[in-house]
């Protein structure tokens, strides 16, 4: 970690090292370290259309975010450390499918859970992450949880909480880092296609319900800058897609007879690191990021086998495992609430 770190400081750009107040390169160790943040800034040139924005997700009578309000903003990103600042050239939107990522404090100030993309530079190796309202994610439970999933060797987003402000909206934040080849890097994985279950028949589909056309849905290419590289990786994208929607078929197959059916194992039987997983999860109550759509898978191609990528599990590690021996499904979806 400490070596593809100091390849990234030494390769940055210029505009990179002059962005902070201080010599990356002597901070290395503390750069990579997420209890050396103190702050995260965001400011929106644009407030008032980013206010604005927030105002419509909110009045609108769709129970999800809208795809349209999920508009790019432009943004300038400070980051506070112990021993200085680092600026960057950014963009925000909207995070999240439900409502439940926009929060509104008691003096009328909009917190909502946002995606970011650094320009130029990076935060602990991250160039795109989201700043998640905690309770969409159950607060220290994920940052927890995701530490345990790492110790055991799971490919697992960085994860910690900070104090961010917002254009003057001040809270104590979740900082995730999303899945793109950094994620891989940071977990010692050579780049290569990463999948996520397919949400676009989901949430705000024509006129039909949220989840819906849940089965109709299988899974997409989350990297395809990868897939275009050449053709190597075009072949390898195309044959380890198609193992995939096989195993997502098999899922839904099996959901026909058994409601809640979420199992998905793309790898041969011998393979147990999916069955861990489910077992880890289970035992965290974090059978949310079991559900198909929250699923994320890289692909190992020297190893020739997928590994899950954890997201969106929703733990709990203070509440009870069992509900009378078995988790809660309706309408056919797992719910959370046992």
């Amino acid at each position: 970690m400490r070596f593809i770190f100091l390849l990234l400081v030494i390769f940055s750009s210029n505009e990179v090292k002059s962005s902070c107040n201080f010599s990356t390169g002597k901070f290395i160790d503390e750069m990579s370290n997420p209890s050396e943040v103190l702050k995260i800034e965001v400011i929106i040139p644009k407030a008032s259309k980013f206010a604005l924005n927030g105002f419509r997700i909110t009045v609108s009578e769709s129970d999800n975010i809208l795809p349209k309000y999920k508009k790019k903003f432009k943004a300038n990103i400070s980051v506070h450390y112990n021993f200085g600042i680092c600026k960057y050239k950014g963009s925000v939107r909207q995070n999240g499918d439900l409502k439940d990522h926009l929060w509104y404090g008691w003096q009328g100030n909009i917190l909502r859970s946002l995606d970011v993309k650094l320009h130029d530079g990076n935060i602990l190796n991250a160039v795109k992450f989201k700043l998640l309202i905690p309770r969409t994610r159950n607060g220290i439970n994920e940052v927890l949880g995701t530490q345990i999933l790492k110790r055991l060797g799971f490919i697992t987003p960085e994860t910690f909480e900070v104090y961010t402000v917002v254009n003057d909206v001040s809270a104590y934040m979740i900082f995730q880092e999303k899945t793109a080849k950094e994620l891989l890097e940071r977990n010692k994985r050579r780049e290569g296609p990463i999948f996520r279950g397919d949400e676009s028949l989901i949430w705000s589909y024509k006129s039909f319900d949220n989840s819906e056309l849940a089965p109709l849905s299988l899974s997409n290419l989350v990297n395809d800058g990868w897939f275009k590289k050449g053709h190597i990786s075009r072949k390898i994208t195309l044959k380890s897609h198609s193992l995939l929607q096989q195993a997502y078929l098999k899922n839904r197959i099996k959901r026909i007879n058994k409601p809640g059916y979420f199992h998905i194992f793309p790898n041969k039987l011998n393979s147990r690191t999916y069955s861990d997983l489910y077992s880890i999860l289970y035992a965290m109550n974090g059978l949310h990021a079991m559900a198909p759509n929250n699923r994320k898978h890289y692909y190992n191609s020297i190893e020739s086998r997928f590994e899950p990528i954890y997201y969106d599990g929703d733990l709990s590690l203070t509440k009870p495992v069992f509900n009378n021996g078995a988790p809660v499904y309706k309408d056919g979806m797992l719910h959370d609430d046992y």
